[in-house]
């Protein structure tokens, strides 16, 4: 991730992160919405405490952007969390589309196609060390 994306996606998360019940409402519309079978993964979910996780989660993976030795380590345990609780490869790029789209909403025309490409840079980074938590815990 360069550091002009890191900068951009954190001054948009200052914009949206006000906004955060409204974004996770959205994100978790759209993903079951584009993703009906991700709906299975959340059965049993308290959906308002699951929300509520959701914007913590992305405010805490924000701030630690620049500090590389904390946040590998975090978003690695995240992803082997995440494959117990059944994430595959698909869900994590729909998660993706989806994690875009609500910010898109959110931010309406400060969503630029420069900001559109940094958080999909930033989610494919995040995604990326998520994945490698999850195969370790495969081994």
């Amino acid at each position: 991730m360069t550091p002009e994306s890191e900068l951009v996606v954190r001054q948009s998360w200052s914009l949206v992160s006000e906004r955060g019940p409204a974004l996770a409402e959205h994100f978790y519309q759209r993903l079951f919405e584009i993703a009906p079978d991700q709906k299975q993964l959340f059965a049993s979910t308290d959906m308002v405490d699951q929300r509520r996780k959701f914007i913590a989660m992305l405010q805490e993976i924000v701030v630690r952007l620049g500090t590389p030795k904390e946040l590998v380590p975090e978003v690695a345990a995240l992803g082997s969390r995440h494959a117990g609780y059944g994430v595959t490869d698909r869900g994590y790029r729909v998660v993706g589309e989806a994690l875009v789209w609500a910010l898109e909403q959110e931010l309406g025309p400060a969503m630029t196609p420069e900001l559109r490409e940094a958080w999909r840079e930033a989610y494919l980074f995040l995604a990326g060390l998520m994945e490698r938590g999850a195969v370790r815990l495969k081994r």
